[in-house]
């Protein structure tokens, strides 16, 4: 189309991969915490690809967690804790 012709679009991008260990004998952070740890991780990539230059993508791949999954309303621990982590996005002005 005319506008995307027009737009010059590039794109960063940083990505995690990370392991839940959610049978360890204690786990080492919460369900929220980890949450945290994930976004902070891919922000520091996201950014890194950026500094990098135009088009670029920083992933890596973390060590597994010990993690609570089971939040106090979870009852069946024999299915998994399914959970989305998102940003919000920037609208044109």
């Amino acid at each position: 189309s005319a506008v995307a012709d027009a737009c010059d679009v590039t794109v960063s991008i940083g990505g995690i991969f990370c392991a839940v260990d959610d049978h360890g004998p204690a786990p080492s952070m919460t369900l929220n915490e980890f949450v945290d740890v994930l976004t902070c991780r891919a922000d520091t990539l996201m950014y890194a690809a950026k500094a990098a230059g135009r088009d670029t993508v920083r992933c890596e791949h973390l060590r597994p967690m010990s993690v609570d999954l089971l939040s106090p309303g979870h009852v069946d621990d024999t299915e998994p804790v399914r959970f989305e982590i998102t940003t919000p996005t920037a609208t044109p002005h």
